[in-house]
């Protein structure tokens, strides 16, 4: 089959499409537009294979690799975790109320004084 490059304006493209039929889909192919020839429910099931193949893919993947690497992918995951709980503590404080801001601040500053140091903040 051969492929037919057309250039089609955008007011014309509803009535392209309309033209179109399923025995032209090297046009359609052409215009960026697909012709769905596959029901969805099998377009979804192959998805799905295909994801559990890459899935299966990673897993093997992680077996080949030695304890070295697996500790430190573990070790990679902790930091992560624990930066990403640093962050959600930086902003829950940044969103919590004025008064709630307030009581922290004495807090510190009663701290302080027991020990002889004022914090000021």
């Amino acid at each position: 089959t051969t492929l037919h490059y057309t250039t089609v304006s955008e007011s014309e493209l509803p009535r392209a499409n309309s033209v179109c039929t399923t025995t032209c889909a090297c046009a359609c192919m052409c215009r960026g537009i697909t012709p769905q020839s596959k029901p969805e429910l099998q377009r979804v099931m192959e998805r799905r294979k295909r994801d559990l193949v890459v899935k299966q893919r990673k897993e093997e993947e992680g077996l080949k690799r030695s304890d070295l690497e697996q500790e430190l992918m573990k070790r990679q995951q902790r930091l992560d975790q624990m930066e990403q709980e640093k962050l959600d503590a930086v902003e829950r404080q940044e969103n919590a109320p004025e008064f709630v801001k307030m009581k922290d601040n004495l807090r510190r500053t009663r701290q302080g004084e027991g020990s002889g140091d004022v914090e000021v903040s």
